[in-house]
This record gives C-alpha cells, sequence and structure tokens, in this order.
C-alpha cells in the first residue's frame, strides 16, 4: 500500500520557502520538522529565487514583455470560428 502524497497549500510552501531562505535553520532541520523531504524544501525555495522576481513587475510592462500575445489569441478565436463552422457545414452533409 502506498502513501498518498500530502496536499499543501501554496501559503504553505512560500513559508517553508522563506524559511529556508532566511538560513536560520538547516533545510533538513524544516523539512523534519513539518514532515516534507528535504528536496522538496530545496524545490520550492529555488523556485521562489527563479520566479519570485515576477511579483515586482509592473503589469504594464509585463503586457510589452508579450507583445504577440493579442495578435495570438486573435488567430485562435479565428481559427475556433473556422472549425465550427466547418463542423457545422459537414453535420448538415451527413
Amino acid at each position: 500500500m502506498s502513501k498518498t502524497p500530502k496536499k499543501t497549500t501554496p501559503e504553505f510552501k512560500f513559508k517553508l520557502a522563506i524559511e529556508a531562505l532566511k538560513g536560520e535553520r538547516a533545510i533538513t532541520q524544516i523539512a523534519s520538522d513539518y514532515g516534507i523531504h528535504p528536496k522538496q524544501v530545496r524545490r520550492w525555495r529555488d523556485q521562489l529565487i527563479a520566479e519570485g522576481e515576477s511579483l515586482f513587475i509592473h503589469k504594464a510592462t509585463q503586457k510589452s514583455l508579450d507583445p504577440d500575445r493579442e495578435k495570438l489569441l486573435h488567430v485562435i478565436d479565428q481559427l475556433n470560428l473556422e472549425l465550427d463552422y466547418i463542423k457545422k457545414k459537414l453535420r448538415r452533409n451527413d
């Protein structure tokens, strides 16, 4: 019988990642206190380091980082409309 994985909330992950970043205690100590594998705590810490800067990017700047987004969304909408039209035509011909 295998164990079911624990459900962890984003708040919990953030709390442990911050604690690991502080460096006041060893990651193994933090992990054993919460019953989590040390590798998982390291992953959360590394993820916070890698993606943390995105918290401070202004929303307008984020949009300008992906200038093709609006164009691509428009193309997707157009293709969906065409697909729906073709499906309707095929149903009528059956």
